[in-house]
């Protein structure tokens, strides 16, 4: 990693900016005041979210214990992966592995649920995450190559061109959206946006490779998806973590929605958002935490997402589901453990049980 500067790239925008599905970021090396003017911030300095202590720490070097087999898709209920073919659900990794997840529940999805959830994770490890990924080493199945040329778009005299760099010479910005709260815990209306601005965190020396294409834009981020991308690591996590028998999921109907291309939907963020501050870094790449929070007389489930946080990226929120009556915080709590507890022992009998080699 260079010493260049993390900065948050906060703006006001109009409303009609905020309601768009599709956004993206130019940056200007020339321009004062750009992301690679900017003062140099010690991420250590800012303050650590408290509601992330206990999270679960996701590194791609550390393996985790695989959770226990649901049995039936968690986002449709089929009990077979499909009509026609008697075999196991698919597993689900829980963070993409294309993104570093290590987190798998098995015979967890569908065929359909399958393909949908996947169709989510590509438009955005594929595309908003395609440099960064490669620059920070994280790889997934099909063990991207890093020789590479990529596609960037550059402004010259007003005209878009698209030019073709090698990796080495690609000024690299891992650009994160921000969101406000999820509506539903803020009491927000349905039809007003969430979206807060960008975090960017450059991995190269930036002002160096722009010097000769000052003007650069960030692939598009496409909002809906990367709500559906979040809302899909929260119930997977969530069920992965909990069961489905403590709460009423409210994200499942979002998450299997499929999207026309131009299709607008702000309702995304009544129970997609998450946090516009900036915290310290995490020790995990990335970090996944359960709570909850009462809203009106029912108790929610919520569940953070830090995508990224060992870079002091932003922090996402979801509301999973609605807790059942009766069903208390310390309950949910209780099987947490329980069930860590069980994925603990299991994964000791593992080991315990491995024929032991010769010296």
């Amino acid at each position: 990693m260079s010493d260049a500067p993390t900065r948050l790239l906060g703006f006001q925008v109009p409303i009609e900016l905020l309601r768009r599905r599709y956004l993206r970021f130019v940056w200007n090396a020339a321009q004062p005041g750009n992301l690679d003017e900017a003062p140099h911030v010690d991420p250590t300095t800012f303050p650590s979210p408290g509601f992330l202590e206990e999270a679960i720490e996701i590194d791609p070097k550390v393996k985790h214990p695989t959770f226990r087999p649901v049995g039936h898709c968690i986002y449709c209920g089929a009990t077979t992966y499909t009509a026609e073919a008697d075999r196991r659900l698919g597993q689900e990794h829980i963070v993409a592995e294309g993104l570093g997840g290590t987190l798998i529940l098995p015979e967890a999805s569908c065929k359909e649920c399958e393909a949908g959830t996947s169709a989510i994770e590509l438009a955005i490890v594929r595309k908003l995450f395609l440099v960064p990924r490669r620059r920070l080493g994280l790889r997934g199945k099909k063990r991207d190559r890093t020789d590479v040329r990529i596609t960037v778009t550059t402004i010259l005299s007003g005209n878009e061109v698209e030019i073709e760099l090698p990796l080495e010479e690609h000024p690299t910005v891992l650009i994160l959206p921000m969101f406000q709260p999820p509506g539903l815990i803020v009491n927000r209306s349905a039809d007003v946006p969430g979206f807060a601005g960008f975090w960017g965190e450059q991995l190269v020396d930036v002002k160096e490779l722009m010097e000769k294409r000052p003007h650069i834009a960030t692939p598009f981020i496409d909002i809906v998806r990367f709500c559906q991308l979040i809302a899909k690591i929260s119930h997977a996590f969530a069920i992965a973590r909990l069961g489905d028998d403590l709460f009423v999921p409210l994200l499942p109907k979002f998450i299997r929605r499929r999207f026309a291309t131009f299709e607008q939907y702000p309702e995304c963020y009544s129970l997609v958002g998450g946090f516009p501050d900036t915290y310290a870094p995490s020790l995990g790449l990335h970090q996944l935490k359960l709570g909850t929070e009462k809203v009106g007389d029912r108790l929610h489930l919520l569940c953070a997402v830090r995508l990224f946080g060992n870079l002091g990226a932003p922090i996402f929120m979801t509301v999973v589901g609605v807790v059942n009556p009766g069903v208390t915080h310390a309950d949910i709590r209780a099987r947490e453990l329980a069930r860590m507890n069980l994925l603990s022992a299991a994964a000791e009998r593992r080991v315990s049980s491995r024929p032991q080699r010769a010296p």
